[in-house]
C-alpha cells in the first residue's frame, strides 16, 4: 500500500524503484557486501522499521553480478521468519548458473514469492515468468492482482515456452546461451581483467569500478555517443550513494565481434580517458 516499505539490497534492479515509485512506496536500502545484503541490517529494520516484505535479486545480481551465499541465505531466511517478513525472490538469472546455492524459497517456503523466467535466460522475446506463492490462498490473491492489470499472459509464448520445456529445445536453449556467455565473459576478462571488473562466467552482464578520471555518469555518456551500452551506478542506487562505477551489458551486441569491438574500446577509454568535459554533449 502507499507510503509502506520494503527493504531491497542498495544495489538493486531499477524495475522495482520505478514500480515502488509509482505505487508510492518506500525502500529501505540494506548495506551488501560480497556474500549479499547484511542480515545484520535486515534484522535493524525488522526491529526499527516493519518493513512489508524484503526484495532481493539472489543470482548474478543486476547489477554487481553478485550471488548470494548459501549461508547468507540462510541468515536472511531465519531472520524473515522470526520475524513474519514476506520475501519476494526475483530469481531472473537463476537458470544460467551451472552451480548455485539452494533458493531462498527452500528455506523459508511460507514466506517467499520465488520469481523466475526466461526472458533472462533463454531469449529475451520470451516474456514468460512464473511465481510461487506461499499458499494456495496467496496464489489466488496474486493471479486477482495480475488479471487486474494485465489481463492475461499471451496463450501463445506461454504454449510456445511449454512446448520447448517438454521437448528438450528449452535446455539446449539454455546451453547454447551459457557456452555464449562463457565465450563472451572469456572477451571481457581479455580486454578489462585489469580493471577489476566483477564478471562471471555465466552472467550476461558486468560490474566495472572506476578510477578517479571518469565519474559513472560521465562515463556512460561518453560510451553512449559510440554506441556502447553502458549503465551508471546511480540508476540501481537505492540509498543515494552510488558507488563509482557502470554496469556493462554483454548480451546487447548482436555478433561476438560486435561485442569484443565494445569491449575494446571500453578498455582503450579506461587506458587512454579523454578529458570528460569536453568529449560528453
Amino acid at each position: 500500500r502507499p507510503g509502506e516499505l520494503i527493504c531491497v539490497e542498495a544495489l538493486t534492479y531499477p524495475g522495482v524503484k520505478a514500480i515502488a515509485t509509482q505505487l508510492g512506496i518506500q525502500l529501505h536500502a540494506l548495506p551488501i557486501d560480497e556474500e549479499g545484503p547484511m542480515g545484520e541490517s535486515f534484522e535493524h529494520a525488522c526491529k526499527t522499521l516493519k518493513p512489508k516484505a524484503l526484495y532481493v535479486n539472489p543470482t548474478l545480481n543486476n547489477p554487481t553480478t553478485a550471488t548470494i551465499s548459501r549461508a547468507r541465505r540462510e541468515a536472511l531466511a531465519d531472520i524473515a521468519l522470526r520475524y513474519a517478513i514476506p520475501i519476494i525472490e526475483d530469481d531472473a538469472y537463476g537458470l544460467l548458473p551451472r552451480q548455485m546455492p539452494p533458493t531462498i524459497a527452500t528455506m523459508a517456503p511460507d514466506l517467499t514469492y520465488y520469481i523466475t523466467g526466461f526472458s533472462k535466460t533463454l531469449g529475451a522475446g520470451l516474456r514468460n515468468a512464473y511465481v510461487r506463492s506461499p499458499s494456495a490462498r496467496q496464489s489466488q490473491r496474486l493471479a486477482g492482482a495480475l488479471r487486474a492489470t494485465t489481463v492475461m499472459a499471451s496463450p501463445i509464448t506461454n504454449a510456445l515456452a511449454t512446448l520447448w520445456v517438454e521437448d528438450g529445445t528449452a535446455d539446449a536453449m539454455l546451453l547454447a546461451v551459457r557456452n555464449e556467455s562463457n565465450a563472451r565473459m572469456a572477451m571481457a576478462m581479455r580486454h578489462l581483467g585489469a580493471h577489476g571488473i566483477a564478471a562471471p562466467s555465466e552472467s550476461f552482464h558486468l560490474w566495472l569500478p572506476l578510477s578517479s578520471a571518469w565519474s559513472p555518469v560521465e562515463f556512460a555518456s561518453y560510451l553512449r555517443t559510440q554506441n556502447v551500452g553502458v549503465v551508471a551506478s546511480a540508476a540501481f542506487s537505492t540509498d543515494g550513494m552510488p558507488p563509482e562505477a557502470v554496469r556493462i551489458c554483454l548480451g546487447g551486441p548482436m555478433s561476438r565481434d560486435d561485442c569484443d569491438q565494445a569491449l575494446r574500446l571500453i578498455a582503450e577509454t579506461l587506458t587512454h580517458p579523454q578529458h570528460p568535459h569536453a568529449t560528453v554533449t
